[in-house]
């Protein structure tokens, strides 16, 4: 997994990666690293974005820090906690 500062630009490796959905993420590593690892060596994240088709399992209990799900528009799938956000 790539991890990017605020203050860096991400390599021009991101730029060219076509993403494609319906695969079925799992979304509950993301949110057990945060809480393993991050927030034990760093605090808890001021936000955490996610950009996803929303096909998957999601954690059972919302976090507690701010979470947005970039969606696409006209997804059907509703997150259980967080902000969604259609994006085009």
């Amino acid at each position: 997994m790539n991890s990017y500062e605020s203050w860096e630009s991400p390599s021009s490796a991101l730029t060219s990666v076509e993403f494609v959905g319906r695969g079925g993420t799992d979304f509950r590593p993301v949110f057990e690293w945060v809480d393993d690892t991050l927030s034990r060596n760093e605090g808890l994240p001021d936000l955490v974005a996610y950009l996803t088709d929303g096909f998957g399992p999601f954690p059972k209990v919302a976090p507690p820090y701010p979470v947005v799900w970039l969606m696409p528009e006209g997804s059907e799938v509703v997150p259980p906690f967080g902000l969604r956000i259609n994006i085009f």
